[in-house]
């Protein structure tokens, strides 16, 4: 996996920035710095991680106007006016679902200042694209700088902060077969743990525990820590799925078990098929999908186990 730093800087002091982060970024990926003049309008399909900067002119973005008195005041010909951060991200090709994207900028500390990458934020989610690190300003002691004491060192710390979100593609295996292995294991000794300590009982320790787990995945700050909530989540959606089952053995009476299960396979179904759509629309509106995707499987199995019947029995 590749880090790509598309970076706009007239005085230099942007281009420290992303430098700093690319060396932040470098022990776990490799990391390149691209003039955002010189930036290609489609990623490559092996990058993972895209940061993008540059610094804020009158409260957000610059515009030819601007970059073209900041060249003029830098005494340099090394940037072009017409192309700037705002132009690059306006014809940005798509980028895939799995790439880690994030901005930065170099402001002058003002409580009157904007943030160009506040502004750059927002014009990737007008373009369908999600930022998944919250964005970062770097402080400039002046105009033509210099940068303020430690803002390379936080530019360094945040590049690794960075890395530690992005997914490699082994990572995505992880989370979805991951889960998969865990519960296929695990759900045959879920159903004995229900008949030696009760149905009831060990269905309400892994609601509580795929809850948690669910939280976790909400919350995840890193592809391994997500990797983790999910098997926690497999294994306490194994705890519960054999209570459900088992309790409609219990509950009816032989002739009416085929309509019980049936009832209970068409719920199933439609909850895969439901879910999957819900869930998609739910991280594609940036509200934590995962998370939101543990609350719609806890009402499922929860209206599975609804009946008030139900008790600690072994069956």
């Amino acid at each position: 996996m590749r880090a790509v730093v598309v970076v706009e800087s007239m005085f230099g002091n942007t281009r420290q920035v992303a430098e700093a982060i690319a060396d932040g970024l470098r022990p776990a990926v490799e990391a390149e710095v691209v003039d955002v003049g010189a930036a290609p309008e489609e990623i490559d399909p092996d990058v993972g991680l895209l940061v993008v900067g540059g610094p804020t002119h009158a409260f957000g973005m610059s515009r030819p106007t601007s970059r073209a008195q900041a060249l003029q005041e830098a005494g340099t010909h090394d940037g072009s006016p017409d192309v700037g951060m705002r132009e690059w991200l306006e014809h940005l090709g798509p980028v895939g679902p799995g790439v880690v994207t994030a901005t930065f900028d170099t402001r002058m500390k003002s409580r009157w200042a904007g943030s160009a990458a506040a502004s750059a934020s927002k014009l990737l989610r007008r373009r369908g694209v999600q930022t998944t690190a919250p964005s970062h300003s770097f402080v400039v002691t002046d105009k033509p700088g210099p940068l303020a004491p430690g803002e390379l060192d936080r530019a360094r710390a945040w590049g690794a902060e960075l890395a530690r979100l992005a997914a490699t593609p082994a990572d995505v295996q992880l989370v979805i077969s991951g889960y998969a292995v865990v519960y296929s294991v695990f759900l045959i000794t879920g159903g004995r743990l229900g008949d030696i300590y009760g149905r009831k009982s060990v269905f309400l320790i892994g609601l509580a525990g795929f809850a948690t787990a669910s939280a976790f995945c909400g919350l995840a700050w890193s592809p391994t820590t997500l990797i983790l909530a999910r098997l926690l989540q497999a294994l306490a959606a194994a705890a519960m799925a054999p209570q459900a089952l088992a309790s409609v053995h219990a509950l009816f009476p032989p002739h009416e078990r085929g309509r019980a299960l049936s009832i209970y396979g068409i719920a199933i179904g439609l909850a895969s098929v439901v879910g999957q759509l819900l869930g998609g629309a739910l991280v594609g509106a940036d509200l934590g999908g995962l998370g939101v995707y543990g609350v719609v499987a806890l009402v499922e199995r929860a209206v599975t186990f609804w009946h008030p019947s139900v008790r600690g029995g072994r069956a």
